[in-house]
């Protein structure tokens, strides 16, 4: 499995997830494509969320790394304005609906970068290069049975799923927004 691949299943789906925000520090956490409805919802102060219910096809977590979200030609928010609560509804604003248009990844480094269509921009980058591999990763992301890490040093590692998701029979769940 390559990480590119797996990466390039983002391409046409929605974001309908954002998680992060001054409870997580920098680490962040978006959902992708279908929602799969969770054996049991999360326990969580917001019971109402969309997210509590379900979980997305696709995952990509930001742990130990810096990003920015881009709108055009201006930075919006990135990963040192996770404490300031209306940076980060300015970010899920924006990201909220928006499909990807294409996932690039920087040979080497395996720096990310995501666009989306309504001109937004993630930008990744690897700049971890101490700690422990699975414990201090740049970032995360689901997809399918497979789970690929970029670890310190821009490490790829991929392990199996210990449970694949239960997508739906239909595809009527595709392309809603629903950030709550």
């Amino acid at each position: 499995m390559v990480l590119e691949a797996l990466l390039d299943s983002l391409v046409g789906t929605e974001c309908w997830s954002f998680v992060g925000g001054p409870a997580t520090g920098s680490v962040l956490s978006l959902g992708f494509g279908k929602k799969v409805r969770r054996p049991r919802p999360l326990k969580s102060k917001h019971p109402e969320r969309v997210y509590s219910r379900y979980e997305p096809e696709f995952c990509l977590m930001l742990y130990f790394c810096a990003w920015r979200f881009r709108h055009r030609d201006a930075v919006i928010g990135g990963w040192t304005d996770m404490g300031c609560k209306p940076s980060v509804e300015q970010m899920q604003k924006i990201i909220i609906g928006g499909r990807v248009e294409s996932v690039a990844i920087a040979p080497v480094t395996h720096d990310l970068r995501v666009a989306f269509d309504q001109g937004v921009t993630l930008d990744v980058f690897c700049n971890q290069a101490q700690g422990e591999q699975g414990h201090d990763d740049n970032y995360h992301f689901f997809g399918g049975q497979w789970i690929g890490a970029v670890g310190p040093k821009s490490v790829v590692s991929f392990e199996r799923r210990s449970r694949r998701p239960r997508l739906p029979p239909n595809d009527q769940n595709r392309g809603t927004s629903d950030a709550r």
